[in-house]
């Protein structure tokens, strides 16, 4: 695998290899003016939304992978959830804050104790979406490009948060549609591979349980089962607050926390898979 080095625009000998589709883009500081920026923090958010319900995913380890939740409950009936590769749950953000710190003294909820760790993965409520603002530059260029006729929270999923312990990985995958991340507190890493790049990282046929997602480990990659994986280029951004990243649909990507982290997510525009990706829906 090579990487190329953490930019603020992807560069742009990628091009050729999409035919011209639109890459992923660094805006550094794009979101700096945002008052979530400097108001949020973990103490804060428990300080005044702490009895909140949010969604959360519990894993056995800092590899948080996705599951297809109505897929889950097939493998959890036969298997049952402490085999399943992760858990979406629903938990106040004061336990969840509890439960994150080292030490914590509750009792483990599916798997062993000592091993889980969590995720905040949940939409945003009106009063938290008023600290951020998806309908001014860059979110409403989106529009103008092509990608529908607006740009909004609501747009294709409801604007989410994300609050993730340092060293959380969200696994190589790969989404239906365009994204924002915003960056509100820590740094995150993210690489990224093209569409064309997708039959290289072996991803999971599209009925599977971990459909999207990669069989490759891009950390510690399996030459001798993935063999195409050699064939294939990762593209480096380090993610500050206050950046925002715009990343297109079928874009794979793997993300770090490199410290603890808060960030905000939208998606938007229709379901759009590029033409070097519909095959490998069905392997």
């Amino acid at each position: 695998m090579n990487e190329g080095q953490a930019p603020t625009v992807i560069k742009s000998r990628i091009a050729g290899r999409v035919n011209g589709g639109c890459l992923p883009i660094l805006m550094q500081g794009a979101a700096a003016h945002w008052p979530a920026r400097d108001k949020w923090s973990l103490d804060w958010l428990v300080e005044h939304h702490g009895q909140r319900m949010c969604k959360v995913r519990v894993a056995s380890s800092l590899k948080f992978t996705y599951t297809d939740d109505g897929l889950l409950r097939y493998y959890v009936f036969f298997r049952g959830k402490r085999r399943a590769p992760s858990v979406l749950v629903d938990m106040s953000l004061a336990e969840f804050t509890e439960r994150s710190r080292p030490g914590c003294s509750l009792p483990s909820l599916i798997y062993p104790p000592g091993t889980e760790r969590y995720y905040l993965q949940s939409a945003l409520t009106a009063d938290l979406r008023k600290d951020i603002d998806l309908r001014q530059k860059p979110f409403s260029i989106a529009a103008a490009a092509g990608f529908g006729d607006r740009i909004g929270p609501s747009r294709s999923q409801v604007a989410r948060m994300w609050v993730s312990p340092q060293g959380a990985v969200s696994p190589l995958h790969f989404d239906a549609t365009s994204s924002f991340l915003v960056q509100l507190q820590g740094r995150k890493r993210m690489l990224f591979w093209p569409p064309s790049d997708l039959p290289g990282l072996y991803p999971y046929h599209n009925l599977h349980l971990l459909r999207r997602r990669a069989r490759v480990d891009p950390t510690i990659p399996d030459y001798k089962r993935f063999p195409r994986f050699r064939d294939t280029a990762a593209y480096e951004a380090i993610i500050e607050p206050g950046d925002v990243m715009f990343f297109p649909s079928c874009w794979a990507h793997y993300t770090e926390s490199l410290e603890s982290s808060i960030s905000v997510t939208c998606r938007f525009g229709g379901t759009e898979y590029h033409e070097s990706v519909r095959p490998g829906l069905l392997w």
